[in-house]
């Protein structure tokens, strides 16, 4: 299996060599980028298949590498990878384009499993076809989607609401679904974290082992 490249962007240098040799084990073709105005250079001169890139870069975080990124290669996938998850972050990168969310430390298979899901939707995109993601097109230059179809608006929200989910559902995974460990997780509280639950239908219980 060998796509365009998998560019990973981070400033620790042992970070991005991990994710590279993770990636090149399940037969990807991978570059790396120590910062965001090298992976903006990078995707200048030849788009990669996808970006893996760090939340905190430095001048710039990797949410602004991607809204950057994505201006010049609309279809560009993305997975966000961070040492400091945060709800707030997490939904800013599901707006943005990313199609996954990844929380410091992870596994090398989490990492290739969210690699696979990002490519599959970017080719998704490219085709023109749905996305199960949060990433949607751009809307149509009139302001109106085809008829028959959502409005862009619409599309976004319930993309939105979907990487909520996911990244509510993978934060109470990694906690077996200790709400309060979560919540401090992410930065909010237990009585926020409930009611996100229960907009999603997610149940602590479904989480313990």
């Amino acid at each position: 299996m060998v796509h365009d490249p998998i560019l990973i962007v981070d400033d620790d240098e042992d970070m991005r060599e991990a994710c590279a040799r993770a990636l090149a084990r399940a037969g990807h073709k991978v570059e790396e980028a120590a910062s965001g105005l090298a992976a903006l250079e990078r995707v200048r001169q030849a788009p990669p298949a996808l970006l893996v890139v760090d939340l905190r870069l430095g001048a710039m975080d990797g949410v602004e590498v991607l809204e950057a990124a994505r201006r010049g290669a609309p279809g560009l996938g993305a997975v966000i990878i961070t040492g400091h998850p945060g709800y707030e972050s997490a939904l800013a990168a599901g707006r943005v384009g990313a199609a996954a969310y990844l929380a410091k430390p992870f596994t090398p298979e989490a990492l290739v499993a969210a690699c696979e899901r990002a490519l599959s939707a970017a080719a998704r995109e490219a085709r023109g076809a749905p996305t199960s993601g949060p990433d949607v097109p751009a809307p149509p230059r009139d302001g109106r989607a085809p008829e028959g179809e959502p409005s862009w608006s619409e599309a976004r929200r319930v993309a939105t609401e979907a990487f909520e989910r996911d990244y509510i559902d993978g934060v109470l995974s990694r906690y077996v679904g200790n709400v309060a460990m979560a919540a401090r997780a992410v930065g909010t509280n237990r009585r926020v974290l409930h009611r996100l639950m229960q907009r999603h239908g997610l149940r602590s219980g479904d989480y313990r082992r």
